[in-house]
């Protein structure tokens, strides 16, 4: 059994500020927006045979995660995490255009506790070959193979479509990724950088999309667009980089 902390917006505000060197947080949306308004990271996508299965998806999701999952203390001092909601994942998939596309092997770089790996596994298990959440903390690595584990035993499908490591990122071969996922407002700029410099280069990759900018993949190898995402700290807007 994982350990579940919770931590307050407001420091979580003042963590996400100061944690990401020069990168601005999002604002949180859920307190500052005008109620009489819809953001539009709360629109749902539209979606196809897919959306049988989301209920299901949401049934998974809300036994076997909870809001307090990834944070962490460390020598006594909270540090911050965040993630991709469940309503997000799907806008991002959306954005990839996942349900047009078979054989996909998707990886999650920056994973956390496997949330968005397991979603994308169960709402889009015909297109997916493989998921694959990339997590650099051991912490966080542990809760996602561990729940891996215990949802596998009812849907024994999972233990060969979903994947989860322990890694550096620039440590992996991605060789057969066709969709790829950053959660990259805390990489270091220097990692972001070679991770691009590494992705450009594998044919076989369809979609890349990150919560920053990647400066290799606006060539005219790639159409350009943004999404408007969902976050755990409210709304975001990630580059979807798409091979032309």
């Amino acid at each position: 059994m994982h350990h579940r902390l919770y931590i307050k917006l407001p420091a979580l505000f003042l963590i996400l500020w100061h944690s990401c060197s020069g990168e601005q947080p999002y604002r949180f949306a859920d307190h500052l927006r005008d109620e009489r308004k819809t953001n539009i990271a709360d629109i749902p996508p539209p979606c196809q045979s897919q959306c049988s299965n989301w209920a299901l998806t949401n049934e998974i999701l809300a036994k076997y995660w909870s809001p307090g999952d990834g944070f962490d203390e460390n020598n006594g001092r909270e540090y911050t995490y965040g993630e991709v909601t469940s309503l997000g994942v799907r806008q991002l998939a959306h954005a990839m255009n996942l349900s047009s596309f078979n054989d996909v092997v998707l990886y999650d770089l920056g994973s956390g506790v496997g949330r968005l790996v397991m979603q994308m596994a169960l709402d889009f298990g015909p297109s997916l070959k493989t998921a694959i959440g990339v997590e650099l903390s051991m912490e966080r690595h542990e809760i996602a193979s561990s729940i891996l584990s215990e949802i596998a035993g009812i849907k024994p499908s999972l233990k060969d479509s979903v994947i989860f490591l322990n890694s550096d990122v620039l440590e992996l071969d991605l060789s057969d990724a066709t969709h790829v996922y950053i959660s990259s407002l805390c990489f270091p700029r220097s990692v972001l950088h070679q991770l691009q410099d590494y992705l450009v280069t594998i044919e076989g990759i369809r979609v890349v999309v990150a919560l920053n900018r990647l400066d290799r993949f606006e060539t005219g190898e790639f159409e350009v667009s943004d999404a408007h995402v969902q976050m755990s700290w409210g709304p975001g807007l990630a580059k979807v980089y798409s091979r032309r």
